[in-house]
């Protein structure tokens, strides 16, 4: 009972032999929304009144696969995003759609083999949907099929990553999505990723904040808010946007997610000495001219009856939650001493799990996962 979160994790990668395990995590449901297990905590602390089930899954997607010093974590991470792929968090045209499955398809079975696989298509249909069930045609596993026989002589690990490659371009890439509604009251999406913070209406983005462009971000009751700074070019003061939630927990879930994600992609080794750099000449400064203003301040507190301290505009309110896991610049840093022999992947049992994994899934009308490790955790 007194295990936390980070022994769960590790239990996982140390099943899957990841080295690389920063960019994972375990997630759970509760009354159908998706919360990370939060590492430093209990996990008793954490859930209670619910069956202790957790879904191993990549929670921090690179914007470059190649980031990953092992092949064995792009696999996994490949398998992750062929998972959002079918289960349409990731949408794309047609032709993706065909050029990605023909991907995992080289992947899954290597070149292709009439005698082995057959003449037709039906191959593809007893493995993993290759895009969302209701959008997976005859046509289009037709058209997989043709461009499978063209991957000839691509090894699996090239074939995964050149996935990776292709998928990494489209809009929805590791963005983790969160229902809101904006200040006109208009339903929205505040989608959270390596980049920063997008919104997006329909699927369809409407505006873009790089993590460089925001000042703060903060939660209070059911709102999330988000402090812009305003343009070079702007002298206007900075401008903070409010979005609603459902509720305090769906609110809080957001910022956190925001906070962590900032975390791990934005604290390295420039942004570090940067912040530094700029705080040690502010400080120089500040001591140059502290004795001065400290009198000067005593002076006209004389003069004139103190006045209530002012409420700024930007809340200060919510969770004293910090991140303290890796960075990505720590985890790349760490693997660049990996020693060892690559892991063996065994992609043919994967491909039996995911097909399992699938039909049980859509028979509980869950949804399926190719990444997904279902764990009894006991202590």
């Amino acid at each position: 009972k007194s295990a936390k979160g980070q022994d769960l994790v590790d239990k996982a990668c140390a099943s899957f032999e990841l080295l690389e395990k920063d960019y994972f995590s375990c997630s759970y449901l509760v009354n159908g929304v998706k919360f990370w297990i939060n590492h430093e905590r209990r996990i008793s602390k954490q859930i209670k009144n619910f069956v202790w089930n957790f879904k191993f899954e990549v929670k921090f997607y690179p914007s470059d696969p190649n980031i990953m010093s092992e092949d064995l974590t792009r696999y996994q991470l490949f398998l992750q995003v062929r998972t959002d792929v079918y289960n349409g968090l990731l949408p794309c045209s047609f032709v993706t759609y065909c050029l990605l499955g023909s991907l995992a398809a080289q992947s899954e079975y290597g070149d292709y083999d009439p005698q082995e696989l057959g003449q037709g298509v039906q191959y593809l249909a007893d493995s993993a949907p290759y895009a969302p069930i209701q959008l997976q045609t005859e046509e289009m596993l037709e058209k997989i099929c043709e461009l499978h026989k063209n991957h000839r002589g691509i090894p699996p690990a090239e074939a995964e990553l050149t996935y990776l490659e292709n998928a990494k371009l489209l809009a929805l890439y590791g963005v983790d999505m969160h229902k809101a509604r904006d200040e006109n009251h208009s339903e929205v999406s505040v989608g959270v990723c390596c980049q920063g913070l997008n919104v997006y209406k329909e699927k369809l983005r409407l505006h873009r904040f790089p993590w460089a462009k925001i000042l703060k971000i903060a939660y209070k009751r059911n709102c999330f808010f988000i402090k812009i700074r305003p343009g070079e070019k702007e002298k206007n003061e900075p401008q903070t946007l409010t979005y609603k939630l459902t509720n305090h927990t769906m609110a809080k879930r957001l910022w956190k997610t925001a906070v962590e994600h900032h975390s791990f992609f934005r604290f390295g080794s420039s942004f570090i000495y940067s912040f530094i750099h700029s705080f040690i000449h502010s400080f120089i400064i500040y001591s140059q001219f502290r004795h001065h203003h400290h009198c000067r301040r005593r002076f006209n507190d004389r003069l004139k009856e103190p006045e209530p301290p002012k409420r700024g505009m930007f809340p200060l309110f919510g969770s004293k939650f910090r991140y303290s896991g890796r960075t990505q610049f720590q985890t790349r840093s760490e693997s660049t001493n990996i020693d060892r022999k690559t892991p063996t992947i065994d992609r043919a049992a994967s491909r039996k799990y995911a097909r399992d994994v699938v039909a049980k899934n859509y028979e509980t009308e869950g949804e399926p996962s190719l990444v997904a490790w279902l764990v009894g955790f006991s202590c």
